[in-house]
Formats: structure tokens, C-alpha cells, sequence
């Protein structure tokens, strides 16, 4: 029987910045390699992944979209997934067949948080479900898997117990990459910075 080569990615560029994707996607990827075929009645898909993350979610494979051939052979254009996650290794099918992983690889934006509202002074108990919004961008979407870890803490306080690192209940994304909620817990002390962890990437 006779076949065709297996395609090859030997490189991966974005005008966007390839470790910092929008987690909304809609990124312009370009996949340079050997053996993609034609521009014409060539239909090419491309996946990436990272499968060894924590996050349910973020291991997922995401489909890139509207993936073509842009030169005969040599380049695929796509654009990015909603996603999140990191250091996520890219494939492509030609014909039937399936590239190995990328040696490159691209990683989502990590997240960041701009503001905080809602029951922002707790009791100590925890028992009161003070929920308390946290507003930023690149959380991911309204999805079961993306699990959101929040935390909030102020080391420099004098008291042990007051100084840990509380873990907030309860949390989720209530709008798709700009909110989540998230509920106090039983605890002490003041002036706690808030931290959130999506798809294994923890916001400064």
C-alpha cells in the first residue's frame, strides 16, 4: 500500500503572546511544520493539551477553531479555544493522521484579580455564608470542571492563628471569566489579600 508522510509541527507562533492567551479565547495561532497537505479541500483539525494538570478542566484536549491550511504544506492558521490551563502541547490530523505532540507549547493568561465586594468584614465563625464576589479576568468559564481555589491571607499579622492562609468555600465562576463567588470561612485577623488559583495558575 502507499501513504503519505505523518504531519510534523516544528513550530508554533502567535501575534498574541503564546503564554499569556486570553482564557475567552479567540487567539490567532499559526502551526508551522511539514506535511499538512494542500490549501484546498484539505480539512485540518488541531488539538492541545496538557494532560498531567490538577484542574479537571484545564487537562482537558481543547479543539482549536477554523483551522486551515494557509501554505501548501508548511502552515495551519487556527484560533484558540476557551480554555485554561498551561504549558499545553499542540497536535494536528491531515488526512486521517495525527501529528505528535509539539515541542512548543502554549499556556492560558493567569488569572488576575482587580477587585473584591460584598461581605468584605467576617464573623469569625464562618456560620454567617458571607459571600464574597471577586471581580478580574481570565477565570475560565461557567463550567462544572473548573474547579476555582481561592485563598486570603495576611502573613504579617502578630497572631499564628490569624496570619495562616484561609481557604474560601464554595467558590466558582458566576460570570464566565470576569467573577467568582466564593464564601468566608471560620477565622480571624484583618487586611487579607486574596489570591485565585484556575486551571493549576495561581493570580500574583
Amino acid at each position: 500500500t502507499l501513504g503519505y508522510k505523518q504531519p510534523v509541527i516544528t513550530l508554533i507562533t502567535s501575534s498574541a503572546t503564546l503564554s499569556e492567551l486570553s482564557t475567552q479565547g479567540g487567539e490567532p495561532i499559526t502551526l508551522t511544520g511539514t506535511d499538512f497537505g494542500p490549501t484546498s479541500n484539505n480539512l485540518v483539525t488541531a488539538e492541545y493539551q496538557n494532560a498531567g494538570l490538577q484542574s479537571a478542566y484545564a487537562k482537558r484536549e481543547f479543539s482549536a477553531s477554523g483551522c486551515a491550511v494557509s501554505v501548501a504544506h508548511t502552515e495551519i492558521t487556527c484560533t484558540s479555544a476557551e480554555g485554561a490551563g498551561k504549558d499545553q502541547q499542540w497536535k494536528v490530523t491531515v488526512g486521517d493522521q495525527t501529528s505528535i505532540a509539539s515541542d512548543d507549547t502554549s499556556s492560558y493568561v493567569v488569572p488576575t484579580i482587580t477587585g473584591l465586594s460584598g461581605d468584605l468584614v467576617h464573623t469569625t465563625s464562618g456560620d454567617d455564608d458571607e459571600t464574597v464576589t471577586i471581580t478580574g479576568s481570565n477565570f475560565g468559564p461557567k463550567d462544572n470542571d473548573n474547579t476555582i481555589i481561592s485563598v486570603y491571607q495576611n502573613s504579617g499579622l502578630s497572631s499564628t492563628f490569624a496570619k495562616r492562609e484561609f481557604s474560601a468555600s464554595g467558590c466558582a465562576v458566576s460570570v464566565a471569566h470576569t467573577q467568582i463567588t466564593c464564601t468566608s470561612v471560620e477565622g480571624a485577623g484583618k487586611e487579607q489579600q486574596w489570591k485565585v488559583t484556575v486551571g493549576d495558575q495561581t493570580s500574583i
